[in-house]
């Protein structure tokens, strides 16, 4: 049996649902992936935004064309809006709209909206071009050169633009205000201080500032209290270091409240700008644009000479993708992740030109996959064997080195989680970073795992002794024939189970000067034979060089909800519960897997609105599961976003990050059933046929135009509901005046028949009043009505529970009348949910007694008459008056007289 779906036709934004869809043919099993769109109800595809243009125009208009701005619609991906940035002789604001994500040809539409938005022809104005263009759910926030234009509530169409000076705002976006409290006093006391961006985050109820002076950069933090920002600080303000020198912008990443500043680096937050922690330094390039992904949390990075770096949201680490071969181009992900450049073309009808992103045609590749600039610095290593598996790679820094070359030639943290590759072969991954400023010569290490035997060197066979003389090793070679060359300066001798040597002079044919790595773990005066060390040598030149790469991926997210998915979305309303399970599967090898480690970093946006408990644990098979208990105790609403990221993942795991965001209100599918004494088929129904115990009818089909009576009477109804609205046919009972001024069609408002109102068989079978035009039938019931049950389920997702105290239950008749009353009283307790729950059910009273003032009238107007026949019956016993006596005589009076005038006419 289907199920009767009530399709709401409002304009308005619906989230999309995301759609995972396996099928299996034998043993193969095959997985898509989509989402389901209402592109009907999307308020910006109801609006004409400005004035349409003709292909010939937008043409013309192509060469002109100096940047391209895009924005998505926050619920439906595929809806975006492209603004074009023009230069030389043309200006303008022009605006291009897509609502199936570029995939169908010349499907975007174009508009001039100079007129829109200079409706007095402003000179200024009308030579405008777009900056910045942002699409929210109910506004399109649009600034250009000379300003800054908020349209109205995009739900009602025919709306305009309208020109705001301050500096933010809410939605609806008609209340600006400036960002800085007390500005004057910022200024007086921070002059030279830059304002470069400004952020609200909405799960910490703050606004985030990006300053940037001619030393430094910093980042301030301050409380929102009523929407406002407050002069106190929320965290102590934080400082980047003197070599992020250009600050371009800040940006959230959507659907988690990972928040990036970049420039020439990049860093990230996971705390709401309370510390930030480095991902990328791009030293003299800068990056002037992020491109982020909600579904895939791919970033791309541009730079301003179109180099093009790839991410991944919460993870820090990165990889050059290439440099772009187009020149104007913007980045566009549609709703399922999928990657897309956009440029311009006049050889499309729409002048819109689609590439696939980041392969050849579009992107000059790498030569080396997956190596940065600032992986790599230039110096040697000596490797430090611990175990097997295990080593140690300490970053060489000469004696008589400058400060800034001891600052450049270490190890820093942002190459944990890559991986440290020999040219010739031989490569490991590296898991920690150490400093040790008192170890000459190796003031930074690094930890790493061994993933693949390094290359070995071959000298000719000699044996050391070994003399130690502070920190300077001698190794003396006991063979007559010199053994010792200048090509083996900067090679390291490992000797298993005590320090490594790394030569840096060669003294004579038979003795090297070299440098500890361990210095108390030297071997002294023991001569240690040829099969007991090995010569590596990580040096700078080409042959016997290294660098430092991503990693492979070897670890993988899944969790109990949607396998398939990155970004869960629960609500709990007040008092609900929520168990959510996460399991991280690794492929490193067991000799090498460290089961006392944690393998997950789990950061929550706002940590004080809800109650977590966290359980972590290795299972049977030794992948680390972690389990949360999630309880909404307190009366707040608001969100935050728990972000689970594997700590050693890298840019080529698939799903290295997962966002479960939990908001703290009502969910939009949780509502409330009535529900009925009695239980009709759909046939009954169809046919107006169904008879209760009694023998009763209970199924009423109303009159067309039916408007139910108002207290003033039953010929006076005064509510604006119609019931079996028919515009073709009159409107009974219309008389009164108020019955004239009142009484509102809605789907049936400006149709000249019924037919055209278009009504579904679920609407004419509704219980909602918002679809009362359409209702032919109702339940009916014979007067009085006592004690007529009313039984209501809440439904939330796939569970239905029937409604019991402490829930508040108001009832209110929704056509105004007054005549009913409760039989029984309602617990009240304050705080039970977050949810409006409204349920609605309509019921005909047969046989009623007429409403006041008809039975007051009937009943004085009996009582008076009543009164009178007994007065004058009381008056004639009284006074002894025989007024049966007299009446009988004036009647015989009558008849002689009428005799009389007959006889005489008879005798004429």
């Amino acid at each position: 049996m289907g199920k009767i779906v009530i399709v709401a036709q409002d304009i308005a934004p619906v989230e999309e649902w995301f759609v995972s869809i396996t099928l299996q043919e034998g043993l193969d099993i095959y997985t898509t992936e989509g989402t389901i769109l209402d592109l009907i109800r999307e308020p910006i595809l109801q609006w004409v935004i400005g004035k349409p243009m003709k292909n010939h125009e937008m043409k013309k208009l192509v060469p002109y064309v100096i940047g391209i701005k895009l924005t998505k619609c926050p619920c439906a991906n595929d809806v975006a809006l492209i603004g074009l940035t023009t230069g030389g002789s043309i200006s303008g604001i022009y605006i291009g709209l897509t609502h199936s994500g570029f995939w169908e040809d010349s499907d975007t539409v174009w508009f001039d909206v100079k007129n829109g938005i200079c409706p007095y022809n402003d000179e200024e104005c009308m030579i405008s071009t777009v900056v910045g263009i942002v699409l929210t759910n109910y506004h399109l926030v649009l600034l250009t050169s000379v300003g800054l234009y908020i349209s109205t509530d995009l739900r009602y169409p025919n709306g305009t633009l309208m020109l705001a000076t301050c500096f933010y705002s809410f939605a609806p976006f008609d209340d600006w205000k400036s960002c800085i409290p007390n500005p004057r006093e910022r200024r007086r006391r921070k002059g030279e201080a830059q304002l470069i961006s400004f952020l609200v985050d909405i799960e910490m109820k703050s606004g985030i500032y990006l300053f940037s002076t001619k030393i430094h950069s910093f980042v301030v933090v301050r409380k929102f209290i009523n929407k406002s920002p407050r002069p106190e600080l929320l965290f102590p303000s934080f400082s980047f270091p003197s070599d992020f020198h250009t600050v371009v912008g800040m940006v959230f990443h959507p659907g988690t409240h990972f928040l990036y500043v970049f420039g020439n680096q990049v860093w990230i937050s996971y705390d709401g700008a309370n510390t930030f922690e480095i991902v990328a330094n791009f030293f003299d390039e800068v990056i002037i644009e992020t491109y982020h992904s909600f579904h895939t949390l791919d970033i791309i990075f541009l730079s301003q000479t179109l180099q093009l770096y790839f991410s991944k949201a919460g993870v820090k680490s990165y990889y050059k993708i290439g440099r772009s071969r187009i020149i104007i181009f913007d980045l566009y992900y549609d709703h399922v992740g999928t990657d897309t450049i956009i440029s311009l073309s006049k050889k499309t009808e729409d002048c819109i030109d689609i590439f696939s992103a980041f392969d050849n045609t579009t992107v000059i590749q790498v030569g080396k996959k997956n190596v940065n600039e600032d992986n790599e610095f230039d110096t040697v290593l000596a490797p430090q064997y611990i175990t097997a598996y295990e080593l140690v790679f300490f970053a060489y820094v000469p004696l008589n080195a400058t400060k800034k070359m001891k600052k450049d030639l270490r190890f820093y943290p942002r190459h944990i989680g890559r991986k440290l590759q020999l040219n010739s072969y031989g490569n490991a991954d590296i898991t920690k970073i150490m400093y040790h400023e008192d170890l000459v010569g190796f003031p930074s290490s690094a930890a790493a795992t061994l993933e693949e035997p390094f290359a070995v060197e071959f000298p000719s066979d000699f044996s050391f002794s070994f003399f130690l003389s502070f920190f300077l090793s001698f190794a003396e070679s006991r063979n007559e024939t010199p053994v010792f060359r200048n090509t083996d300066i900067m090679k390291t001798v490992v000797i298993p189970g005590y320090s490594s040597l790394l030569i840096v002079e060669i003294l004579n044919g038979s003795m090297a000067l070299a440098l500890a790595t361990m210095p108390m773990n030297v071997f002294l005066l023991k001569k240690i034979p040829s099969t007991q060390w090995f010569l590596y040598k990580f040096g700078v030149s080409n042959d016997s060089g290294w660098f430092i790469t991503s990693s492979s991926c070897k670890h993988a997210l899944i969790h109990d909800d949607i396998n398939t998915g990155r970004n869960i979305i629960k609500y709990l309303d007040l008092g609900d519960t929520f168990h959510f399970q996460i399991k991280v599967l690794s492929s490193v090898s067991y000799n090498t897997r460290v089961t006392t480690t944690p393998l997950l970093k789990i950061i929550t946006g706002q940590p004080f609105l809800l109650d977590i408990i966290t359980h972590a644990y290795w299972d049977e098979t030794d992948n680390y599961v972690v389990e949360l208990d999630i309880l909404n105790r307190y009366l707040r609403k608001g969100i935050t976003s728990i972000a689970f990221i594997i700590w050693q993942a890298t840019t080529d795991c698939d799903t290295s990050t997962i966002t479960l965001k939990v908001k703290s209100s009502c969910c939009y599918n949780k509502h409330i059933k009535f529900l009925h004494k009695y239980k009709i088929s759909l046939d009954n129904w169809e046919e107006g046929e169904y008879q209760d115990e009694h023998g009763y009818n209970i199924i009423k089909t109303l009159p067309i135009n039916y408007r139910p009576p108002s207290s003033l009477g039953i010929a006076i109804p005064t509510t604006d509901n119609f019931y079996h609205a028919d515009p073709s046919k009159p409107k009974p009972r219309n008389y009164h005046p108020l019955s004239k001024k009142s009484g509102k069609y809605k789907k049936c408002l400006n149709k000249t028949s019924r037919k055209d109102c278009n009504c579904t068989t679920e609407e004419k079978m509704s219980q909602n009043i918002a679809f009362s035009d359409c209702i032919e039938k109702v339940l009916r019931f014979l007067y009085p009505v006592n004690q007529y049950p009313i039984f209501l389920d809440i439904k939330d997702g796939d569970f239905l529970v029937p409604m019991e105290p402490p829930y508040l239950i108001t009832i209110s008749e929704v056509n105004n009348r007054k005549n009913w009353k409760l039989s029984k009283t309602l617990k009240v307790v304050p705080g039970v949910t977050f949810c409006k729950l409204v349920a609605e059910f309509q019921i005909y009273v047969d046989h009623a007694p007429l409403p006041f003032p008809g039975r007051v009238l009937i009943a004085s107007i009996t009582t008076v008459l009543i009164g009178g026949i007994i007065l004058s019956v009381f008056m004639v016993e009284l006074f002894d008056i025989h007024i049966w006596l007299k009446i009988k005589n004036l009647i015989l009076r009558k008849n002689k007289v009428a005799a009389s005038s007959s006889s005489v006419n008879i005798r004429r």
